[in-house]
């Protein structure tokens, strides 16, 4: 008897499930981390792989894929991130920023 392999996901089936099998990670294979875990790679799911076969990915995100997973990959999980910068303090409204910003927008 030969094992087929399902071509489609189960009904009720959602993204999330892709490593529920790992019993501590729900975040689905949107999440690079849990993708890393694993040795996965975007789009590793053979289902999801045959349905995404005529997509084209941005490659603004395959490369910023490729920038997290060579980081991933010589455990350096800190330079996979990038810090947020805190916003900068709100000037004080007054007529001359009134003025400064109408000439911006």
């Amino acid at each position: 008897m030969t094992d087929s392999k399902p071509l489609e996901h189960p009904e009720g089936w959602d993204k999330k499930m892709h490593y529920s099998t790992l019993g501590w990670c729900w975040c689905g294979q949107s999440c690079p981390c849990c993708r890393a875990l694993v040795g996965d790679t975007l789009g590793a799911c053979e289902i999801c792989l045959r349905k995404k076969q005529e997509e084209n990915v941005s490659r603004y995100y395959q490369k910023q894929f490729e920038r997290f997973m060579k980081n991933i990959e010589s455990q350096n999980i800190k330079e996979a991130f990038v810090p947020k910068e805190p916003d900068p303090e709100p000037e004080e409204e007054t007529m001359y920023t009134r003025i400064k910003n109408r000439r911006r927008g």
